[in-house]
């Protein structure tokens, strides 16, 4: 069994909830690291290493609420996902919002899911347990020269 720790980055103004998941994270021996930015902004900077974040651990996995406040969640994505230094990272959005032109806009962006932001404790360890086995099966990602097309363009595979 592997002890290796994974680094999630949540963009979540609520803090209410962010401090909901990581509580019940911890109650549930999550190996999840946990670095919260409460604006859109922030989480760019994080992202980017940028300023107080020059030292910062670049993430495994970007856990994003679509409505924040400032820069919302819809252009973190669509930043994250034309930037060549960023577009590989996995991106989930949870969201309170269950509009289909919400969930159909991040998918087009390029958003590796979309969950509803859970309601209750049993809702909140599924969420842990979903992103721990993301973070844990086995994934193929693009290498870092990989040319990966820009949000809504397709790659033919040969």
């Amino acid at each position: 069994m592997t002890t290796k720790t994974f680094d999630v980055l949540m963009v979540e103004d609520d803090h209410e909830q962010a401090d909901l998941i990581i509580d019940t994270a911890q109650l549930c021996q999550s190996r999840i690291r946990w670095a919260v930015a409460s604006d859109g902004e922030t989480g760019l900077q994080r992202l980017r290493a940028e300023g107080r974040f020059c030292r910062a651990e670049r993430p495994e996995l970007v856990l994003l609420d679509l409505h924040l406040p400032g820069v919302d969640g819809v252009e973190v994505l669509r930043t994250i996902k034309s930037d060549p230094l960023l577009r590989s990272m996995p991106v989930i959005i949870m969201s309170q919002s269950r509009d289909q032109a919400d969930i159909d806009a991040a998918y087009e962006l390029g958003a590796n899911g979309y969950i509803a932001k859970p309601g209750s404790f049993e809702g909140l360890c599924s969420l842990v347990r979903f992103l721990e086995a993301f973070l844990t099966l086995p994934r193929a990602l693009p290498s870092s020269s990989a040319k990966t097309p820009a949000p809504g363009q397709q790659t033919p595979i040969n």
